[in-house]
């Protein structure tokens, strides 16, 4: 159905990367056998941060249909967070469809990126 829905508003993505964000900080504590989630919980956190920059700085950028659409448009509109953008999305597929577990290195990677897009964003788009 390409092009048949408008984008959702960049607000409606700003509240998912917080409610992930949410839920990310909910498994802290919590040890191997949710290690996987807060990678995956991570990238989508990540994901709506940057669909919230892309929404609210390029609107006219048609709707993406694919993380390679959105890889696309991080590459263009923001270079600087393409290795956190694609590190994550590397991970959170290995996480998921590979079914590994992910050590405490993984985490901490996965978190690196997570909250080096979450600030850039938040402090382009003058969000608190």
């Amino acid at each position: 159905m390409s092009g048949a829905s408008p984008p959702p508003f960049p607000r409606t993505h700003r509240g998912k990367a917080n409610c992930n964000g949410s839920v990310r900080v909910g498994l802290d504590g919590l040890t191997t056998p949710s290690s996987d989630w807060k990678v995956i919980i991570d990238f989508y956190e990540a994901l709506h941060w940057i669909e919230t920059y892309l929404g609210t700085k390029h609107p006219s950028l048609r709707r993406r249909e694919s993380y390679g659409d959105t890889q696309r448009d991080v590459q263009t509109h923001l270079r600087s967070l393409y290795n956190s953008y694609f590190g994550l999305l590397t991970a959170s597929f290995h996480f998921r469809y590979q079914l590994a577990f992910a050590e405490p290195i993984d985490v901490q990677k996965a978190d690196s990126h997570a909250k080096r897009i979450r600030d850039h964003v938040k402090q382009a788009l003058n969000l608190p």
